[in-house]
């Protein structure tokens, strides 16, 4: 497991242990072996994760998906494209389905959702432009993610996100994550005397002194083989989440 996942996954934990029982660790997805596709000007890394779901004993027991749609483009400065990857994820197995929960039934308030790149010894958050998340954190966070709800015709909801960095030093990424920041009070109480617009302002301390937390959980995310960046060169990421 990436220090990025341990760390989202300590903050989720900590947050919880003080509103309800200690939760399970978070486990990690792996993505498949990766099929390597290398041209003149682009390498092409296509990654899939497996996303198969049991056969239901019974008609209408399929159950509900999430899925995350990765686009990741490192870029040189003259933003000529040196590799592209394009891959699937799913739901995180231990959070996810933690934080649908309770959204629905109102034990939580939801803040932002944020993009997540990191390696061993590197971590990158992207969160939505505006978020009062993204000022406490110095270096290791950008506020400059972008996030577009499309509903179509049909009521079908997907949400797009799209962030990017350029470190000052080479870097491996080894993990992506969405991840969504949440406001909380002890007792996993509903619903919450806060408002989505209050969570959205809100920073560590203020949030404390109004008697809630806020804490930041992964949503959907996945191990990749291991990308590597030189210096100056920039990352762009895109991910649409989706559900069946």
């Amino acid at each position: 497991m990436s220090e990025m996942m341990k760390n989202l996954a300590i903050t989720g934990l900590l947050a919880l242990a003080t509103s309800a029982a200690a939760l399970p660790g978070v486990a990690q997805q792996s993505a498949a072996p990766a099929v390597t596709t290398t041209s003149v000007a682009v390498k092409t890394v296509v990654e899939t994760e497996d996303e198969t779901a049991t056969v239901p004993a019974k008609p209408g027991l399929e159950g509900i998906k999430v899925h995350g749609h990765w686009i990741i483009d490192v870029k040189d400065k003259d933003g000529k494209i040196v590799e592209h990857r394009d891959f699937q994820n799913s739901l995180d197995p231990t959070f996810g389905g933690l934080i649908l929960a309770r959204l629905l039934n109102g034990s939580f308030v939801a803040s932002d959702i944020e993009i997540v790149a990191s390696g061993n010894s590197f971590s990158q958050t992207m969160y939505v432009s505006g978020s009062a998340s993204a000022s406490g954190c110095g270096s290791t966070c950008l506020p400059n993610a972008t996030e577009t709800l499309v509903i179509n015709n049909n009521g079908v909801a997907t949400l797009a996100l799209t962030g990017q960095f350029t470190p000052s030093a080479a870097q491996t990424i080894t993990t992506v994550a969405t991840a969504v920041e949440t406001c909380s009070i002890s007792g996993n109480s509903a619903p919450l005397p806060v408002t989505p617009r209050d969570c959205h302002a809100a920073t560590g301390i203020s949030a404390q002194n109004a008697g809630y937390s806020l804490a930041s959980y992964p949503f959907t995310g996945t191990n990749i083989a291991p990308l590597s960046m030189a210096a100056g060169q920039t990352l762009a990421i895109s991910v649409t989440l989706s559900f069946s």
